[in-house]
């Protein structure tokens, strides 16, 4: 069952594709509208450190714990990077923000708020969404990791 808007279920164009994954982005940075409005109600994503969340409930749960750690987003949309394929479609960009104590990030030197995500569409909804990003993102977890 779908939720959201109607839907026609043939993968959209990419052109289509393009315009929904930009208005997710803008929602994620705190536009008006219904994030959760844009994916199936079976959806399925994925964020390094929770894991899959499965549905609405657990879609809700991932989204508020990364609301609690920050206090907003910001993905540069002139930047991003489209690569699509049938339903899929991929997108590399750059992400900064602040998080809830009011530092911002990235991290410079070494984070550079890059990430990928990788959208898959049942007709203009997402019912799948991988999202790779580095979740330190105040670049905090220096010990187990020795670059200099």
């Amino acid at each position: 069952m779908l939720i959201g808007m109607e839907t026609n279920l043939a993968s959209p164009t990419r052109e289509r594709m393009v315009e929904l994954a930009q208005q997710y982005f803008r929602l994620v940075d705190g536009e008006e509208g219904s994030l959760p409005g844009m994916f199936t109600d079976d959806a399925r994503v994925f964020f390094p450190k929770y894991g899959t969340a499965r549905g609405p409930g657990q879609f809700a749960e991932l989204a508020g714990g990364l609301l609690r750690s920050q206090k907003f987003f910001r993905h540069d949309v002139d930047t991003m990077v489209f690569t699509a394929e049938g339903s899929r479609l991929v997108v590399e960009g750059l992400e900064a923000g602040e998080a809830a104590d009011g530092r911002p990030w990235p991290a410079h030197p070494r984070s550079e708020g890059r990430y990928c995500n990788v959208f898959e569409f049942a007709g203009e909804l997402i019912t799948r969404l991988h999202i790779y990003a580095d979740p330190d993102f105040l670049t905090e977890d220096t010990d187990r990791l020795r670059w200099d």
